[in-house]
């Protein structure tokens, strides 16, 4: 009964239009916006209908969560979802936390009792939890069609990656022989990133994608979503790989310069 209500009410939303006043939001705030055909943005403005409605914002540290911020943080997390076919909407997350800026995640306390911030993060996901970002990183990524990364792109791929339950780099690939493909992908890709970091060669993917291979897994969503073109040149099996998952052809948004 309630999965039915559920399925029902996301149906609804999703054939939902934006108002012209979301639309200049999202037109204004998102530069991928642009690059979508009609029928994606169609897709788009019902998941950012249904994404809205569901989660719960909580501003942080003094803000005031806007009509303007839910819209844009939906539709820079909803565009992985355009290609998909179904009403999922990042069910696993329910909370979004923002921040005015980037934050300190916790305190490490070193071996000679002083106590040293972690560096500051523009974002955070969890298992089952809350998405944390700061706005004002958010919007500078959303905006910024020249930046290769996206912090709310980033943090959602996480979601994506625990569609499954868990975030552990392993993506919801429809077949067993097609994520088992992506594990050996994903493995022989750490290493080279790995390597290119420690011979200070520059890389496509961040390096922050060394950490794990769920970090791995969240930074190759940020190039195909943000710099596709590169991404299929440089890694295309990869590319081909997230094409396949996201069901979209990014590379088409960028030009070859």
């Amino acid at each position: 009964m309630i999965l039915n209500w559920l399925f029902n009410g996301r149906r609804k939303l999703l054939v939902r239009p934006l108002s012209p006043r979301q639309t200049d939001w999202v037109a204004n705030n998102v530069w991928h916006w642009h690059v979508l055909s009609q029928l994606q943005r169609k897709r788009l403005s019902g998941l950012i209908q249904i994404f809205v409605a569901e989660k719960v914002f909580e501003g942080c540290d003094g803000l005031q969560v806007t009509e303007e911020m839910k819209v844009t943080i939906a539709a820079a997390a909803c565009t992985l979802l355009v290609g998909f076919k179904d009403t999922y909407c990042f069910d696993r997350t329910h909370s979004i936390l923002v921040y005015p800026r980037a934050m300190v995640q916790r305190n490490l306390r070193k071996h000679d009792g002083v106590v040293t911030p972690e560096p500051w993060v523009s974002g955070m996901a969890s298992q089952g939890g809350s998405i944390v970002l700061s706005w004002r990183d958010a919007l500078n990524d959303c905006r910024d069609e020249q930046s290769v990364s996206n912090v709310v792109i980033h943090e959602f791929a996480h979601h994506v990656d625990g569609i499954d339950g868990a975030m552990e780099g392993i993506p919801p690939l429809p077949s067993e022989t097609l994520r088992d493909q992506w594990k050996s992908l994903a493995n022989r890709e750490l290493k080279s990133l790995r390597d290119s970091i420690a011979q200070d060669i520059p890389t496509v993917l961040d390096p922050y994608g060394a950490e794990s291979l769920a970090e791995l897994f969240a930074v190759a969503t940020e190039a195909f979503f943000c710099d596709g073109r590169n991404l299929q040149s440089k890694h295309p099996e990869m590319y081909d790989m997230l094409a396949l998952l996201y069901a979209q052809q990014t590379k088409e948004w960028f030009s070859s310069a």
